[in-house]
Formats: C-alpha cells, structure tokens, sequence
C-alpha cells in the first residue's frame, strides 16, 4: 500500500486505466460466457423439445398396440417411417434411432437402416452410439461429440455437434437428434473479436487522455513541488504559479501562497525577534538579579529581620517592584511593632482583668450569701406579720360584737345590772385583747426595727424595703397607743361598773360613751387588721424580690467565675502573642530611614 502510494499521478493514472481496461475486459468475458451457456442451453432445450415430441408420437402408437389396433412389428415399421421423415432447422436437422445394441432402427438415410454402429467413433475417439445409448437408458440428455461437416468452401470440416437421446423403453430404442453447433461458437468468436477491437479503442482513447490528464496534473505539481522546495530554502519573494482558477491545482496553488505569505511573515517577524533577543537577554538578567535580591530580603523576612531592605536601585519596572517591597517592610515592621505593643497591653490588661474578675467573684459570693440569711430573715417575719393579721381579725371580730351589745344596751336600759354584769365580763376579755394588741403590737414594731437595719445593711436595693418597715412600726405605736387608750376605758368601763348600781340614772349616758368608745376601737382595731395585712402582702414581695435579686446575684457569679476562667486564657494567649512576636527584630521603630542591605555591586 505505501508502495502504491508512492508512485507518481502519472503512474497512477496509467495503472488506473489498465485497471478499468482489464475490469471491462473481464466483464465481457463473463458476459461472452454468459450468452455462450444460455445459447448451448437454449439449442439443448430446442433438440429436447424436438426429440420429446418424436417420443411422443412413438407413444401413441404404442397405445394403439396396448389397444390391439396395431401389430407390434407394423407399429415399429411405422416408427421407424415417421422418425426417419421428420425434418426441421430446413434439412438439417433430422431423428434417428437405434436399439440398445447399437442397430439403427430409424434414419433418413436408407443405407444405414439395420446397420450396427456400436464401435462407431468421432475424430477424438469416443463411442457416439455407446454413448448415447447410455446417456439414453440414465433417462436421457444431452452428448457433445465432433462430426464432420462441409463448410462454405465445399471443404468438409471437423465441427461440434450436439445430440439429445431419450430412451422409449416399450420398444428397447434410443431416440436422438443431433445439431451442430458451430454457429454458436462463430457467433461467440465474433463477440469476442468485436469486444477485443473496442477494448483496444477505448485502450488507446483513455490512454492519450489518461496521458492529458497525467500531464495537466504532474506538470503543475511538479512546479508547485520545485516552488515548495524554493520556500524551504528561503526563496520567499517569487510567487506561486497556478493560483487563478477553481480547480483543485488552484486551490493547492492558492494554499502554498498563503503558506509562503505566511513564511514570509515569519521571516520579518524572526527578524525582529532577533533584534529584541539582545534586549530580552539585558532584561533577563536583569530580571534574575532582582530576584537574587528578592529571595535574599524574602529569607531576612522568614527569619525574623523586618530590617531587610533592598537599596540597589533598578531601572523601569523593576524600581517600582523595589519600591513596593521596601514599602512592604516598612508597612510590616509597623505592623509587628504596633503587635508588640499592643500585645503588651493586652498581657496588662488581661491581667488587671483577671484581678478585678477574682475581687467581684468573691464579692459577688458574699452577696450571695448575705442575701440568702436576708431572704430567712424576711421569710420569718412575713410569718410573724401573718399570724398578727390573724389575731388582729379576730379582735376586729370581738370589738363589733361589742358594738352590737352596747348599742342594743342603750335600748335596755332596764336590764342595766344585768347589762353592767355584762359588761364587766367583756371588759375583762377586752382587756385580755388588748394584753394581747400590745404585745402585737411590741413584736411589730421589733420586727420593723430589725427590717430597717437589714434594709440598711442592704444599701440601694433595701431603701424601699426601709420605708416599709418605718411604715410598719409607725402602725405599730398607733395600735399600741390605742391598746393604751383601751386599758383606760376598760378601766374607766370597770370604775363605772362599780359605781353602776348607784349611777342606774346615768346608765345611758355611760352605755352611750361605751358605745362610742367601742365603735374608736372598731375604726382602730379595722385599721390595725388592714395595715398587718398590708404589711404582710409587702413583706411577702420583698421576699420575692429577695430570692429574684438571690437568684441573679448567682447567675452573676457564675458569670464571673467563667470571666475568671476567660481572663486567664486572654493572659495565657497574650503571653504566646508577646513571646511569637518576640522573634522579629523591628529595629529602632522610631527611624525613618532604615539599614537594608544590598547582596551584590552595583550594576
């Protein structure tokens, strides 16, 4: 394969050509053979048919024989006449027929009737009788075999010939005919002539175009190849030939002038290159030398010296690099100097901190604790204050019985003695309660002195809890002035019982000031009723707001104590911050103008 395409267009269109010639010459070869057979088939049908037909006629005078209209030996007579006159292709064609023993039965020629032509042979040797004979008795078919046969030149001639034989087994006879078949292979032969003659036409017209084409192809490539080995050698300036047209040779053309147009360019533009190379080889060394510089302050850098700066001073672009990297120094040598100083601060910090956050957690524990015995405290005296409530309702209960009795007195006054007798008792008992007021009012007024001490000790917070209590023991002297004021009308009440049985006149007088009496005490024991009350539901909010204010002041020590803890991590973390930052050297912050260093000479 890679041999063929290696050849020449020229070649190629030549082996292209005797290609198509030698596919047209096969085809017609196989077409020639193929109109061949079908003519032999067509002729062995044709002598088929005519030998099928004599059989059949053979047959009907076998019927007449089965029928015993004929005799057997007159049937065959007639057979045999019939056979030897049937004719047809005009005279040429003829039947014959003979017994299995090769003795001929029928024949237009007389003189071979009875004859035995069992050894008779053609030209090549074989047996045609025997032959047929056996082809007749395997149940018929065609036999070529060669006969003579007079030309146009009177010249008799070896021709072949083609016979069919068909056995007619009632009578033991081989039927046959035979044909020649010589016009067939004329015919063939003229076919193969004629084809031959056109295939030498068509050889010698495609081979002068095939040598036009070959020429008006190569001939241009050729040029085009001697134009593209010039490109190779750098001959740019000539033209491409071949570029005007639409043919493929046009296109090739117009391909390889964009090529050399493009080699052209590329010439102008090495050209050029060369001419920067010089500049790009200064730059580059350049280049390398800021980076020489650049890696050496970036290792100052990594270990620790912010003080590294470059003091080379470059051209171009390179300058401004300069530039931004000692502005970069400067910028982080600032930086790490304002980190060491506020880490210091911070470690300071952290550390007053962690001191205030462990004072106000132990403050903070007092409190708590201090709130807790307050909150007991109050605790016993919303209980005290509750039973005085108690009692203080149960007088209010007594002293409007008393009412009620005096003023039903006022309308007995006969029943006076029996009415002092009363008296005198719910005197005694009245001055049992008011013992009894007073001692309330005694313990009220303790408890409000020991509720303005806790207050005070409180501070802000217990201010209103100190008005409360200087309310509480207020009340307190007024139901202790009124329990005084009950002992002298008990007294009173008791002075007039004793002068009762002889001052009956004034009876109405006395029941009516006891009457009056007894309804100050009501006012007075209702009002000592209300305010234990009141102070009971007070002391009961403040011991709430004792256990809320208890309850935050934990939440805030708790707090604290993770402030503690916090604190501790900030000046543990500020300590790592100074001891890191500990490893850069910063230098005199101070300076404007800064060491640096330059690695190499000036260039």
């Amino acid at each position: 394969m890679k041999r063929i395409f290696s050849l020449s267009i020229a070649t190629k269109v030549y082996l292209l050509i005797g290609f198509f010639l030698a596919v047209m010459w096969g085809m017609s070869m196989v077409t020639i053979n193929s109109v061949e057979d079908n003519s032999y088939k067509l002729r062995e049908a044709h002598v088929r048919d005519v030998v099928s037909s004599t059989v059949s006629q053979l047959e009907a005078l076998q019927q007449l024989v089965d029928e015993g209209i004929l005799s057997l030996e007159e049937a065959k007579k007639q057979g045999s006449f019939l056979l030897g006159s049937v004719r047809y292709e005009g005279d040429s064609g003829y039947i014959f027929a003979s017994d299995y023993q090769g003795r001929i039965q029928a024949h237009p020629r007389p003189d071979l009737m009875g004859s035995n032509q069992w050894n008779l042979q053609d030209p090549n040797g074989q047996y045609i009788y025997r032959d047929l004979i056996d082809v007749a008795k395997q149940g018929g078919g065609s036999y070529y075999y060669i006969w003579e046969l007079e030309n146009d030149d009177g010249i008799m001639v070896d021709s072949p010939k083609l016979s069919y034989a068909l056995p007619f087994e009632p009578w033991g006879w081989m039927v046959g005919t035979g044909t020649f078949v010589n016009d067939i292979e004329a015919m063939t032969g003229e076919m193969r002539a004629e084809i031959r003659n056109m295939i030498i036409l068509a050889m010698v017209v495609t081979t002068l175009l095939g040598t036009l084409v070959a020429f008006s192809v190569s001939r241009p490539v050729n040029r085009l190849r001697d134009r593209m080995q010039g490109l190779g050698k750098g001959e740019f300036d000539e033209p491409v030939p071949y570029t005007d047209g639409h043919n493929e040779v046009a296109h090739m053309a117009q391909s390889i002038e964009v090529f050399r147009e493009a080699l052209a360019q590329k010439a102008e533009i090495e050209a050029r290159e060369e001419a920067v190379r010089a500049e790009r080889a200064a730059d580059a060394k350049m280049q390398q030398d800021v980076v020489n510089d650049l890696a050496a302050g970036l290792n100052h850098l990594a270990s620790g010296n912010l003080d590294a700066r470059i003091e080379h001073q470059y051209a171009g672009a390179y300058e401004v690099l300069r530039k931004d990297y000692n502005k970069t120094v400067d910028a982080l040598r600032g930086l790490i100097g304002d980190i060491v100083t506020v880490s210091q601060e911070i470690d300071a910090r952290s550390r007053g901190i962690h001191s205030s956050a462990q004072r106000v957690a132990q403050s903070s524990e007092v409190t708590t604790s201090t709130l807790e015995q307050t909150a007991a405290a109050l605790e016993d005296l919303t209980a005290t204050v509750s039973r005085a409530a108690d009692s203080a309702e149960e007088v209010n209960g007594i002293v409007e019985g008393a009412a009620s009795s005096a003023a039903s007195s006022g309308d007995v006054v006969d029943q006076a003695v029996s009415a002092m007798n009363a008296i005198e008792t719910s005197s005694t008992s009245i001055a049992n309660i008011t013992n009894v007021i007073d001692d309330i009012a005694f313990q009220t007024n303790l408890l409000a002195l020991n509720a303005g001490v806790e207050a005070a000790r409180a501070g802000e917070s217990g201010q209103g809890f100190a008005v409360v209590a200087s309310e509480v023991r207020a009340l307190a002297g007024r139901a202790s002035e009124a329990a005084s004021e009950i002992k002298n009308l008990i007294k009173a009440s008791g002075e007039e019982v004793g002068r009762g049985s002889r001052l009956v006149d004034d009876a109405g007088e006395a029941l009516g000031g006891i009457a009056k009496s007894v309804g100050q005490i009501t006012e007075h024991v209702a009002n000592i009723t209300s305010g234990t009350r009141e102070q009971y539901l007070s002391l009961s909010e403040i011991n709430e707001a004792i256990a809320e204010l208890d309850r935050s002041t934990q939440q805030n020590t708790a707090m604290f104590q993770g402030t503690l803890g916090d604190s501790e991590v900030l000046t543990q973390k500020a300590r790592e911050l100074a001891t890191r930052v500990q490893h850069f050297k910063i230098g005199d912050a101070k300076s404007t103008k800064r060491p640096g260093f330059n690695s190499r000479r000036a260039a």
